[in-house]
Formats: C-alpha cells, sequence, structure tokens
C-alpha cells in the first residue's frame, strides 16, 4: 500500500515491529524504505493513556536506537512536524 499510496502514512504505536528491543528484519525494511511515511502514536487522546506515556516514550526511544539516525528522527518526530504544519497551512 505504501508504493501504490505515495501520500499514506502511519504511525507506529503497535508493538509488532518490534521483538526483544530490536526492529524485526520487515519493518525495517520499511523504515528504511519509507523513511518519510511512518510517524510515532502514544494515544494521548485518551486520558487513561496519560499515565503511560513515560513509559512508552521510553519504549519508541529504544527501538528507535535500533535505526539509522536520520530515519529514526524522521519517525520519532519530523514526519508528525510536517504533516501537522501541512495541515495548519491549509487552515483558513
Amino acid at each position: 500500500m505504501l508504493r501504490r499510496y505515495r501520500s499514506l502514512c502511519a504511525d507506529v504505536a503497535r508493538s509488532d515491529h518490534v521483538a526483544d528491543g530490536k526492529v524485526v528484519p520487515e519493518w525495517r525494511a520499511l523504515f528504511t524504505e519509507f523513511p518519510n511515511r511512518f510517524m510515532v502514536g502514544t494515544d494521548t487522546h485518551a486520558p487513561d493513556m496519560w499515565p503511560q506515556v513515560p513509559e512508552r516514550a521510553a519504549w519508541m526511544r529504544a527501538w528507535l536506537a535500533d535505526l539509522p539516525a536520520d530515519g529514526a528522527e524522521r519517525i520519532a518526530w519530523k514526519n508528525g512536524e510536517t504533516v501537522l504544519g501541512a495541515i495548519a497551512v491549509q487552515q483558513p
């Protein structure tokens, strides 16, 4: 789908892309090929999730450290900034 839909982006709030603290090979291939199409997510829209944010952030930092720095930085925050910035620009 990422190849077919050039503007498709996804969050990686799930956990099946990591095993033993490392990014699994299939996901590593996707993150490497499409570093500008993924963003981390924390599900902070649900107040009952807020106490888990520090633990989730530490977990995300750990697996992001397993990726090349430039791709990890894009997934960690730059892609979100780009997407949200584009949305803000479109607002009247």
